[in-house]
């Protein structure tokens, strides 16, 4: 869904989003976490607050953006750009990163809540086929349309998706595209 959108004339920002359980380490220290995989767009599109580093860092698939909270965790304080850290997903693969940027504490009652953001490039490379099989379902897709663009070229971008998605996957169907 994402590269239909972003190939729409009315479409300013697309990202998609999803949360995997991983591995993280650093040094000796290793804790399971909840990793939020993202589409680079995701930091233009929301304003998190970037305590140090780079909000773009994502745009880099060796990057990764952690909250105040994980720095302390892992790193004993907060200026923690430049630091090296690994994270194994599904037991198996393994990626090292760089931190490239730490961010505020995300609220408890937010509905965008992540310890770890890295680049969704990540979740292709542990997936390659992933973006040809509609079967797979990724998680939530977040859109910002261009300013002085209507709803009806996105209603079809959508349209083609759920034919798509529904032809790939007959045991979910879905049955509507909300936007909100």
């Amino acid at each position: 869904l994402t590269e239909m959108l972003r190939n729409n004339a009315s479409v300013e920002h697309v990202a998609g989003a999803g949360v995997l359980p991983a591995n993280v380490r650093v040094n000796d220290k290793v804790f399971s976490e909840n990793i939020m995989l993202v589409d680079p767009d995701f930091m233009r599109m929301f304003d998190f607050k970037v305590i140090a580093g780079n909000r773009t860092a994502l745009d880099k698939k060796d990057q990764v953006l952690l909250t105040k909270e994980m720095a302390i965790k892992y790193f004993g304080n907060e200026q923690v750009v430049g630091e090296a850290l690994s994270i194994k997903f599904n037991d198996k693969d393994k990626f090292d990163f760089t931190v490239g940027g730490v961010l505020e504490d995300t609220p408890a009652n937010s509905s965008i809540y992540f310890d770890f953001m890295v680049s969704g490039a990540i979740w292709r490379d542990m997936n390659p086929m992933a973006h040809e099989d509609w079967s797979n379902f990724r998680g939530n897709v977040f859109v910002e349309k261009k300013q002085k663009a209507d709803w009806q070229s996105l209603d079809k971008t959508f349209a083609q998706y759920q034919i798509l998605q529904n032809q790939g996957n007959t045991s979910r169907p879905v049955k509507r595209v909300e936007v909100i």
